[in-house]
């Protein structure tokens, strides 16, 4: 894809403060990489850096991180539980979108899914807490 002079400055400034752990670079920088936007689109790379970031507990990696599990797109497999999971760990931060995302995620969950969600969701709180 192309790209403007704009958006490969854009991706050369956050690739810089990705580096210091900054979960809102990182989570731009994902985004970059979804749209293909100064990169060449590539959405593994773009769930790398938002796992990055949602590893941080920044709710925007997190929810994004639920978009692309529930779309499922780009080779990256459609998982409606771990998209459940990251809307979960979302809207417990306080996004409302990701409150919304999470109720049709989990309508879309059969009982031994959702059972797996919530083990999953309890397992990473549990870890969370520990350290």
């Amino acid at each position: 894809p192309r790209s403007t002079p704009l958006y490969a400055s854009a991706a050369s400034d956050v690739y810089k403060r990705q580096d210091q752990d900054y979960a809102p670079a990182q989570v731009n920088l994902g985004a970059l990489y979804a749209e293909g936007h100064g990169t060449p689109q590539d959405f593994q790379e773009a769930m790398r850096w938002y796992r990055k970031a949602a590893s941080q507990n920044y709710e925007i990696a997190q929810f994004n991180l639920g978009v692309m599990y529930a779309a499922g797109e780009g080779g990256i497999t459609k998982d409606p539980v771990m998209a459940y999971v990251w809307f979960s760990q979302a809207a417990l931060r306080g996004d409302a979108d990701a409150r919304k995302a999470k109720a049709r995620a989990a309508s879309m969950l059969n009982v031994s899914q959702r059972a797996r969600a919530e083990e999953l969701l309890h397992r990473s709180s549990r870890t969370l807490a520990e350290g």
